[in-house]
């Protein structure tokens, strides 16, 4: 982000036009690399200080790992959200901030609810759904009543192998 402004100082703003100034933009949602390096840089950052408090921390800390928990119908829940009451967005800053906090409480709220009432969130129940059908399927196929064949063949190319007298 330091760089970013730097260099915008030094040669101004990008403008319309799309040209090799873009790449020195740091602009939020721009996809240009010193955004991706800074967005890339909090994100681990923010691990990286989850990862050394959170096993110091006390209860006070599980509804936020309950989100973590349930990330993915969060997320998505949260777009639903954003979509049917904000559209087409907030009034004011201050407007986005508290829309943004009550979003944010609402998801705490839920996950831990959830969490304390079932082991997955829904979304993450439907995603792994079809690794629990191959495996139900493939323990299934190892019974030897399954299908009236042995579970594992015997001989070469699955025939039996007979006994020598």
């Amino acid at each position: 982000m330091v760089v970013s402004r730097v260099l915008v100082g030094l040669v101004g703003q990008p403008g319309e036009e799309v040209g090799p100034d873009r790449l020195v933009s740091a602009v939020a949602h721009s996809q240009m690399p010193l955004w991706l390096l800074s967005g890339t840089g909090s994100a681990v950052l923010v691990v990286a200080v989850a990862l050394l408090l959170v096993p110091r921390a006390g209860a006070w800390v599980r509804p936020l790992v309950a989100v973590g928990q349930l990330s993915l119908t969060v997320y998505v829940a949260h777009l639903f959200v954003i979509a049917a009451l904000v559209r087409p967005g907030p009034g004011s800053a201050a407007d986005g901030l508290v829309v943004s906090l009550v979003i944010g409480v609402a998801a705490v709220a839920f996950a831990t609810a959830w969490r304390a009432a079932f082991r997955r969130g829904p979304l993450e129940t439907l995603l792994r759904a079809p690794s629990l059908w191959r495996r139900r399927d493939a323990q299934e196929a190892r019974r030897p009543w399954h299908s009236g064949r042995p579970a594992r063949p015997c001989g070469a190319l699955g025939s039996a192998v007979v006994p020598s007298r």
